[in-house]
């Protein structure tokens, strides 16, 4: 995701089923993941942050039936 993402909307990637990693490039960082952004992307694994510093809120169903998801 590139640096000048600040949030992910909500019902953005449900659905991906071929998605499996998700990485935030960021100088700044994600402040908000939007409720069922990732919900049933069942292939993904990992999700990665290059800073946690602004991540203040990560909403309802956010990775919901994302059951391979390990960090």
């Amino acid at each position: 995701i590139p640096s000048k993402i600040i949030s992910i909307p909500g019902f953005v990637f449900k659905g991906c089923y071929n998605l499996t990693n998700v990485k935030f490039l960021s100088s700044k960082s994600i402040s908000e993941i939007g409720e069922s952004a990732f919900e049933d992307c069942i292939e993904l694994t990992e999700v990665i942050f290059e800073s946690q510093e602004l991540l203040s809120n990560i909403n309802n169903n956010a990775f919901k039936n994302c059951g391979k998801l390990k960090s």
